[in-house]
């Protein structure tokens, strides 16, 4: 956390000029360098700890190159003139991440309380899956259209144009990688987890359907936020999770599956809540 609040805002600098070539190169330099690490960690026998390893080189490395390529350095001032509308619009995004957070994470902290760790395993590791293309396909897509959208946010019009365009571009390659998962997915578990992890098959389908409607939901969120209305992003991220909870806390009375179903479920309520503004 310490080292990687040192490419925040260079990262913001690169999102908001459109210039990802730089971010690129960095994230490439980092990724490289740090397997070579993480797998030397490995092979010398520090276990688990050649994960970490790998983690903490990758982000010291891509801060390092971002620093070295971003021609923007902090000034020795501050201004509270500045921060005030900052914090303003910055804390409601914040509470919302962070409820986000804790929500989402909230049917494995039930299951490892109230079931046991076989399944807390196949339910994590049925998400994981669908989660590891999402999120980086979300990432890409959402670090273009933010900066995009606020660039017209004064413009409705081309808000919803740039959004709708949006929704049909990451559908277009979000839902064949979804549903040829499900298509395929004993196949895949057997080849990357071996035939052990097939219980968590279930959970893979169920995470799938969840990543396809998660498309229109996720981008119909990016234009409120672009165009200042983190009021709300909050506002509205508390009924969501209010919703979420009263449905897990139900579910959690039927079983793991149960609880896995929840998750589309609120997705599709997202998507409703996240449209109608």
């Amino acid at each position: 956390l310490p080292v990687s609040a040192f490419q925040v805002i260079q990262v913001t600098y690169i999102s908001k000029k459109m210039q990802f070539k730089k971010l690129f190169f960095a994230t490439i330099t980092g990724t490289l360098f740090s397997a070579v690490v993480g797998v030397g960690m490995a092979l010398k026998g520090f276990g688990v700890w050649a994960l970490i390893g790998q983690y903490l080189t990758n982000t010291a490395v891509n801060t390092v190159m971002l620093w070295a390529t971003v021609k923007w350095v902090p000034k020795k001032m501050f201004s509270f003139k500045a921060v005030i509308p900052l914090i303003k619009y910055s804390w409601k995004v914040m509470m919302t991440d962070l409820l986000g957070t804790l929500c989402n994470n909230l049917g494995s902290f039930i299951i490892g309380a109230k079931y046991n760790s076989v399944d807390l395993a196949y339910y994590t590791k049925g998400n994981q899956l669908p989660q590891l293309f999402r999120t980086n396909i979300y990432t890409t897509m959402i670090s273009v259209l933010f900066p995009g959208i606020a660039a017209v946010n004064d413009d409705i019009v081309a808000v919803k144009k740039i959004t709708r365009k949006s929704v049909r571009i990451m559908a277009y390659i979000v839902f064949p990688i979804s549903l040829g998962l499900m298509a395929a997915g004993d196949t895949i578990v057997e080849v990357l987890f071996t035939a052990k992890w097939l219980p968590m098959l279930p959970y893979v389908y169920v995470m799938c359907a969840e990543t396809i409607i998660s498309v229109p939901a996720t981008i119909a969120l990016q234009p409120i936020k672009a165009v200042g209305r983190s009021d709300l992003m909050l506002k509205s991220e508390v009924i969501k999770k209010v919703f979420f909870i009263v449905s897990t806390v139900v579910a959690m009375n039927f079983g793991v599956f149960a609880i896995a179903l929840t998750v589309p479920i609120n997705t599709l309520f997202d998507l409703i809540i996240n449209a109608i503004i």
